[in-house]
């Protein structure tokens, strides 16, 4: 084979290869920059049903990250636990760290929690749970 033509193929390689390694850096820095809000960095946090049927709770809070603002907030079922992630990024003008969300609570769901600790915010049983 002619130096050409494998200094070429030696040159598409290494292209793809930084195209390659370029991704997993990037993916990597973005997830390190999102974090989940724990409850206990929460100031003014309030839990209230605002609806019975469907039941309905609306949670409202600023978080205690300066930094930081509200990018994303997502529930997930885990059994008869509902889960609420806040996640957090750095702030810009589109994002800051108030957030206001309110959820529906299906039939199943026996408790509501939030942030990766699972703090629980609220019970089917008693309804809203004291923040501590």
């Amino acid at each position: 084979m002619p130096p050409a033509c494998r200094l070429d193929m030696l040159s598409k390689l290494l292209s793809n290869s930084a195209v390659v390694i370029l991704t997993v850096l990037c993916s990597a820095c973005a997830s390190e920059n999102v974090r989940i809000l724990e409850l206990k960095d929460v100031g003014s946090f309030n839990a209230q049903e605002v609806k019975t049927s469907p039941k309905t709770i609306r949670i409202t809070g600023l978080a205690f990250h300066s930094a930081l603002g509200i990018w994303n907030i997502t529930t997930s079922q885990h059994g008869d636990n509902l889960q609420v992630l806040v996640q957090l990024a750095l702030a810009d003008s589109a994002h800051s760290g108030n957030f206001d969300y309110t959820l529906t609570v299906p039939e199943p769901i026996r408790t509501v929690t939030f942030g990766e600790k699972e703090a629980v915010i609220w019970d089917r049983v008693s309804g809203m749970v004291e923040r501590k």
